[in-house]
């Protein structure tokens, strides 16, 4: 609705005041007044005289032009709305809807939006939140309004200081002779899902006939529920303090989260599924031998494992069907301690047998053979020794249990993503792009890669340009060029079905939130209470999993806009107990992030 809405509402007015004056340095020009001359030429006055004049003479003298702006007032909204009988229901959506964009509207132009109910003279309400929100859509008047709530309307607008730029009255019926910069009239269609809205601005008139959103959406939004709400056994306390060292680990099905605990050589695994209403929060530990802990590690369900390099040994954690190997040189396997990230890990299964996957830090794609025969199979790569799939692979992440998703940089400068299964040979491969660098990939809606879809985002310049493809009949297409700044953490690449808009998701520049970015799009999704410092996002289950500096674990649902787990690390303050989304410490309370709201979008 409010996309809709937008486009007959156009472009925002500013208030041009005052006289022009300086701001800033134009450029250099051949005329102009002696008081803005260069300082060079003063002295060049004072030291050659003849040059000086030679130079006035010819037009050559170089002077000062200074940018000219003529001042802007802020934009100040104001908006009226009726709240009588004849404005109930469906109409009351579009109050919300007009709330949204006029406070958006303002924001943009520099100023805010102040909000009034019509049967309500003199009383101006700010709309910087979400209670304020819910506080107009919670007001409702029997009577309808009369010429006495006009008048008593009109003499406070006169008096506001500083003058409002635009002044807006949403009633059912025009008003005439009234000092509105623009009146919306809102009816009920004949048809029952739509709305009739007549804009007048002057004398410009438009008309929109707008569809309704979904009736349970609509119920929801009526009823006041314009956030999603956490389930009740969302919010946790953990005797455990986290490590900020590596981010959280999430399971492919988004069933599990785990993240290392701090001093300990130990997983804590956390259930985020909700089973049961009443049930608490369960922690798992899962302990490795404190001498040689795991470089990569991966979730498949509730089990951990991972890969051990050990000394002249490379062994795994949590696998035992997986034989200890000998380790190759450092040029063929790279992974070494400390870092701040994990090494891809993939394990796919076939008949008997298993694979595992490792992308190194040098590229190389590499895997391990177990086999659960007597007798493996000749045809097979044999197990306990360390095979080598490709080298300049960029990414990696798998999609299923029988298959993997890889990019590599090939010697034509092409970046090729491939379907890699248990076989030596590919499923599929597709030229991206050619580049001229090893860009960083991200891959997206990871179902579609099995049958010529999927998502593929290439991020290039130190991750300041990133060009999102998409996949149709196996061909890559470029979507959407998107500019970031230099210190921006791109997350991954989305597709917004309803608007087929390809969106990257990002963590705020403040490290507080996240938001989704387009083309002309900006969607803040969630704040977090404190600054995030190591993150993970699962495009399979649509999970983002946070560790904050406070080293409180999040786990919240991009695909339904909800929090599904929010544990408080030992020491910490626990978070409060209320069910709902909006209460948590920084909750999303802005204009642009009401999730639920999306349905008016």
């Amino acid at each position: 609705m409010v996309r809709k809405l937008q486009l007959i509402v156009g472009k925002p007015r500013g208030n041009q005041t005052g006289v022009p004056e300086p701001d800033g340095l134009g450029d250099l020009r051949r005329r102009g007044p002696y008081e803005r001359l260069l300082t060079s030429e003063w002295l060049l006055a004072e030291e050659i005289p003849d040059e000086f004049l030679r130079r006035a003479a010819g037009g050559e003298h170089l002077f000062l032009s200074p940018v000219l702006r003529q001042l802007q007032a802020e934009s100040q909204l104001v908006a009226l709305f009726d709240v009588g009988p004849l404005q109930l229901g469906a109409p009351r959506l579009a109050h919300v809807a007009f709330w949204i964009l006029l406070a958006r509207r303002a924001s943009e132009a520099g100023g805010s939006l102040r909000w009034g109910v019509l049967q309500e003279p003199g009383r101006l309400h700010d709309a910087d939140n979400l209670a304020l929100l819910k506080h107009m859509l919670g007001r409702r008047s029997w009577l309808p309004a009369c010429a006495d709530d006009l008048v008593a309307w009109q003499q406070t607008l006169t008096a506001l200081t500083p003058a409002m730029s635009e002044t807006w009255l949403l009633a059912s019926n025009e008003v005439t002779g009234a000092a509105f910069s623009h009146q919306v009239t809102i009816k009920p269609s004949l048809a029952e899902d739509k709305l009739l809205l007549t804009l007048r601005e002057g004398q410009a008139t438009k008309t929109l006939q707008l569809d309704l959103p979904p009736t349970d959406s609509c119920k929801q939004v009526l009823a006041g529920q314009l956030e999603p709400e956490a389930e009740p056994t969302a919010h946790s306390q953990s005797d455990k303090r986290f490590s900020l060292k590596r981010p959280p680990i999430i399971a492919p099905d988004g069933a599990y989260v785990a993240v290392v605990v701090l001093d300990e050589p130990a997983l804590l695994m956390l259930d985020t599924t909700f089973k049961r209403k009443d049930a608490a929060v369960k922690l798992r530990r899962m302990r490795w031998n404190a001498g040689a802990p795991p470089l990569a590690i991966a979730l498949r369900g509730k089990k951990p494992f991972g890969v051990v390099p050990d000394g002249e040994q490379i062994s795994f954690w949590q696998l035992g069907q997986f034989p200890t190997v000998s380790r190759p040189q450092p040029e063929r396997f790279n992974l070494p301690p400390g870092l701040a990230s994990w090494s891809p890990l993939g394990l796919l299964k076939g008949s008997g047998r298993q694979q595992l996957h490792l992308l190194d830090r040098l590229g190389n794609h590499l895997f391990w053979e177990a086999s659960f025969k007597a007798t493996p199979s000749a045809r097979t790569p044999a197990p306990g020794i360390t095979h080598y799939l490709r080298k300049n692979t960029l990414a990696m992440v798998q999609i299923d249990d029988t298959a993997l998703l890889v990019a590599h940089y090939d010697e034509q400068r092409r970046i090729v993503a491939m379907v890699q299964a248990m076989q030596a040979e590919p499923l599929r491969q597709a030229v991206i792009a050619a580049s001229s660098e090893a860009p960083t990939v991200l891959f997206g809606e990871l179902a579609g890669w099995r049958s010529n879809g999927g998502l593929c985002a290439l991020g290039t310049g130190n991750g300041q340009r990133w060009d999102l493809y998409a996949f149709v009949a196996g061909q890559a297409q470029c979507r959407a060029t998107l500019h970031m700044k230099p210190e921006s953490q791109v997350l991954g690449v989305l597709l917004d079905a309803p608007s087929s808009r390809y969106l990257l998701l990002t963590v705020a520049p403040n490290k507080r939130g996240l938001v989704l970015l387009g083309q002309d799009y900006q969607e803040r999704v969630y704040d977090s209470p404190n600054p995030i410092s190591r993150i993970t996002f699962c495009d399979r289950s649509g999970l983002v999993a946070m560790l904050t500096d406070e080293r409180e674990l999040i786990v919240f649902d991009l695909r339904h806009r909800r929090l599904r787990r929010f544990v408080g690390s030992a020491g910490n303050r626990q978070p409060a107990t209320s069910p709902r989304f909006s209460d948590l410490p920084g909750a999303a309370h802005s204009v642009s992030a009401l999730p639920l709201l999306k349905t008016l979008n």
